[in-house]
């Protein structure tokens, strides 16, 4: 395989890759390219650090917080949901 077909390939599974999060939420496309860039940053973490576990980990750990966020049901923004910026909200509701 040449370097111009491993780009060609890389090329179409990212635009496959972007058509499948169109119709999801925008924050799943935020998760989404955090989760790209830490897989991205494993090589190079695992030259320079002796922890790269870490960095492997927190990138297969995202999409444990997308899938909520798929389906709108994201618990980082749940405080939209009760009302903006007052912090207590959620508290007072839950007692």
């Amino acid at each position: 395989m040449s370097t111009t077909q491993g780009h060609l390939f890389t090329t179409a599974l990212a635009f496959v890759g972007a058509v499948m999060l169109a119709p999801l939420p925008p924050t799943v496309g935020v998760y989404a390219a955090v989760m790209t860039l830490m897989l991205i940053i494993y090589p190079l973490d695992k030259r320079y650090t002796d922890f790269l576990q870490v960095s492997l980990g927190c990138g297969f750990a995202i999409p444990v917080r997308m899938c909520p966020a798929a389906l709108i049901a994201d618990p980082l923004l749940q405080l939209e949901l009760f009302g903006g910026s007052d912090t207590k909200a959620p508290v007072l509701g839950a007692i």
